[in-house]
């Protein structure tokens, strides 16, 4: 389990992160619409900016929901505890990722990448 100062650390930039994450999501979906391609290479940038934008929306939608899961987490003391060994996640790992549900050597047996 992380440390009390640690904790304090984490709230706060899980806070930021949130508020950070609401306001891009919110913005990007109140962005007026594209002009319409004028010609088949337009159409195909258009359409290459279009995937782009989906994938960056579905990760930073992502990465909102496991910021507001590490902050639920602070609420029922189980912040900082691995969800695949429930070994204590590092400390400088926490600060630095506040965000992160496993600990390093189970992230790497995942396979995953850290957001």
């Amino acid at each position: 389990m992380a440390t009390s100062e640690t904790e304090v650390v984490c709230k706060e930039e899980l806070r930021t992160k949130e508020r950070n994450l609401e306001k891009y999501l919110k913005d990007r979906s109140q962005a007026p619409a594209e002009e319409l391609p004028k010609n088949i290479e337009e159409l195909a940038g258009a359409r290459q900016a279009q995937e782009m934008e989906r994938q960056s929306r579905g990760a930073s939608e992502q990465m909102l929901k496991d910021v507001r899961t590490a902050l639920s987490k602070l609420k029922t003391d189980s912040f900082g505890i691995c969800i695949e060994c429930h070994d204590d996640i590092a400390d400088d790992r926490l600060r630095a990722m506040p965000w992160v549900s496993r600990c390093v050597p189970c992230q790497n047996k995942a396979g995953l990448r850290v957001r």
